[in-house]
C-alpha cells in the first residue's frame, strides 16, 4: 500500500489513521445529534443534561445515556463540576425555569445549595 506521494505504507499506520478517522466521525455525529436534539426540544435540554452527567462525574455520558455532557476524562480535572453545576443551574433559571422544577423536584438539596449559592454571587 502506497500514500500519494509514493511512500510506501504499512497496515499498522493504515488501521491507525483509520481508527483515527472513527473516532472523529464519532464525535462529528454525536456533535450533530446534541444541535438537532437541543433544537427540537426548544433548547435547555442540554444544560439539564450537563447538570446530571456533572452529578454522574461524567458516566452518563460516556454510557451515552444521555447526549449532553463532558464524559470522565473532563470531571477528573478540580473544579470543573463544580463550574458546570453553577453554570448551567444559572442558565436554566433565567431560560428555563420549568427545567428548573422539574429538577428541584428531583434533587431538592442540589437546587437549594446552587440557590444558596447564586444569591452569594449576587450580592
Amino acid at each position: 500500500m502506497y500514500n500519494r506521494r509514493g511512500g510506501k505504507v504499512s497496515p499498522e499506520d493504515c488501521n491507525a489513521e483509520i481508527d483515527k478517522y472513527n473516532k472523529w466521525l464519532k464525535f462529528a455525529k454525536r456533535d450533530a445529534e446534541d444541535a438537532m436534539r437541543s433544537d427540537v426540544l426548544g433548547g435547555g435540554v442540554d444544560m439539564l443534561e450537563d447538570i446530571y452527567d456533572a452529578l454522574s462525574g461524567g458516566a452518563f455520558y460516556d454510557s451515552e445515556a444521555i447526549l449532553c455532557g463532558h464524559g470522565k476524562t473532563y470531571y477528573r480535572v478540580k473544579g470543573n463540576k463544580e463550574m458546570e453545576l453553577i453554570a448551567n443551574y444559572t442558565s436554566l433559571s433565567i431560560e428555563r425555569p420549568d427545567l428548573i422544577a422539574q429538577l428541584r423536584k428531583d434533587k431538592p438539596d442540589l437546587c437549594r445549595e446552587l440557590d444558596r449559592v447564586m444569591y452569594e454571587l449576587g450580592e
